[in-house]
């Protein structure tokens, strides 16, 4: 999400003298901003996928990863729910957050691949997956979530996808450079 603000403040800058309003370029991009972002237009609105994490963390919570995203500049957390593992929350608890309470984009996959920030539900468990498997409360719980998620908006075992599976949008063989979810999470056969 740095890089779409990042771009609105430089245009603004560059098209706006000081004691001038933004141009209507600047505004139009604002506004398709907000489009996708809050998912205003029909076109943005529903989900296509569901893309799972890990923290990589031993313990943590919704508040501890929003505090963290909002200080890299995601805007907040950047994932629509969190399964705690015992350590900040319960374990197996699922949370939402407000991205799924406001039915939100995500910020959970890089600037690369968008469409899977527009249309994908980022589930995070708490934990490093590369070190340990997820509880079993965890596990059930995922499990329950993706069901329920995958039953309500359609979306097929082929949506279903850890993070490093996530292609980019604008290269279809590239994907995300990254170990999460962690080798431990095995994600549902397709």
């Amino acid at each position: 999400m740095k890089a779409p603000i990042l771009f609105l403040i430089l245009t603004c800058i560059f098209s706006c003298k000081a004691d001038e309003e933004p141009s209507s370029t600047a505004l139009d991009e604002s506004n398709q901003f907000d489009d996708w972002y809050y998912k205003q237009s029909p076109q943005y609105k529903g989900w296509k996928y569901i893309v799972i994490h890990h923290s990589a963390t031993d313990g943590g919570s919704v508040a501890a990863f929003d505090r963290f995203h909002r200080d890299q500049g995601y805007g907040g957390i950047a994932y629509h729910f969190v399964i705690g593992n015992g350590k900040g929350m319960k374990d197996g608890e699922v949370q939402s957050t407000f991205r799924w309470r406001q039915q939100m984009s995500g910020t959970h996959v890089s600037i690369n691949s968008w469409n899977h920030n527009i249309f994908g539900i980022g589930i995070c468990l708490v934990g490093d997956m590369q070190k340990h498997k997820p509880t079993k409360a965890q596990k059930k719980a995922l499990d329950s979530l993706i069901s329920e998620l995958q039953k309500k908006y359609k979306i097929p075992n082929s949506g279903i996808m850890g993070h490093g599976e996530v292609h980019f949008d604008n290269d279809n063989k590239k994907k995300e450079q990254t170990l999460c979810p962690g080798k431990n999470l095995t994600r549902r056969k397709k």
